[in-house]
């Protein structure tokens, strides 16, 4: 019978297996998700939902310390949250680690207590906030190959066009809310625009454009994760430096896809793109 199994990530990549023999997280709550939702009634019987909002998710649990000396691994982990900068919480229903999620986390309650008499282990009640959404371990990654000629737009943007070559992706985002991006493209770029497409109405549902040169050498790295969003040249020794302000504010520049909505997201400049660039799709679910 397979175990659900839980993990703790911090920034720079280390975990925190919390289902070991010697550590292990015990009768965990709060894995649904909430709604603050009020109604207006319209006729007798029914009723208009007239605010529909996801709440905040907190999971509470015992972490059980089992070892051979539960205090000294207790304080091993309080140290390892204390520098571990941002957190994440890692969670497989079925135990296995290919069918693992993860989400923002905040650890908002520590309760620690004495060993218990008899077994000799540390019981310490802990409470999780989640800051965002359950998203896959690894998102759906594609590739943005150009193509061999220029794309011809059925919108019209404030920017003057040069010859340039463009390549798209088609695709339907799954999940429970809208799906986000990353991008990453090698220079040399010019003017670079992103831009995501509904395919069913031909509406677009934003733009990036980006009024810079990235180098050759450098690349363009975009997010519409939230809490992460963002764009950015990064140089060839891993400096990255901030082109929010190189934006049309205007537009909407970290745009997310529709739940199960055919999308075609395209990448194209004023110049020639000759390098692929990678695409990764964040699918977020409420609760899994």
């Amino acid at each position: 019978m397979s175990v659900r199994h839980f993990w703790l990530r911090n920034a720079v990549g280390s975990t925190v297996d919390l289902m070991s023999r010697s550590l292990f997280l015990y009768k965990p709550t709060g894995l649904g998700y909430t709604r603050s939702m009020t109604f207006q009634r319209v006729s007798e019987g029914f009723f208009a939902t007239s605010l529909n909002r996801l709440g905040q998710s907190a999971m509470a649990g015992e972490i059980v310390f089992a070892g051979s000396d539960p205090y000294s691994e207790y304080a091993e982990l309080m140290d390892w949250i204390a520098t571990a900068g941002s957190l994440q919480l890692g969670y497989s229903p079925s135990g296995d680690s290919e069918n693992t999620f993860w989400a923002a986390a905040q650890i908002d309650a520590v309760a620690k207590a004495e060993r218990t008499v008899g077994s000799g282990v540390l019981r310490v009640p802990v409470s999780v906030r989640l800051t965002g959404l359950w998203s896959r371990i690894t998102p759906i990654v594609a590739e943005i190959a150009p193509t061999a000629s220029p794309l011809t737009y059925p919108q019209t943007y404030p920017r003057v066009y040069g010859t340039a070559i463009a390549g798209s992706y088609s695709f339907t985002a799954g999940g429970h809310e809208p799906a986000a991006f990353g991008v990453t493209c090698e220079g040399a770029l010019t003017n670079p625009v992103l831009s995501l497409i509904r395919d069913d109405t031909s509406t677009t549902i934003g733009v990036m454009a980006l009024t810079a040169t990235v180098a050759s050498g450098a690349t363009l790295v975009y997010s519409s994760v939230p809490l992460s969003d963002g764009v950015w040249v990064q140089s060839s020794a891993g400096t990255l430096t901030d082109m929010v302000s190189s934006l049309d504010l205007t537009k909407n520049n970290f745009f997310r896809a529709p739940v199960g909505i055919p999308c075609t997201i395209t990448l194209s400049a004023d110049d020639t793109i000759s390098t692929t660039a990678t695409l990764s799709i964040y699918e977020f679910f409420v609760s899994v």
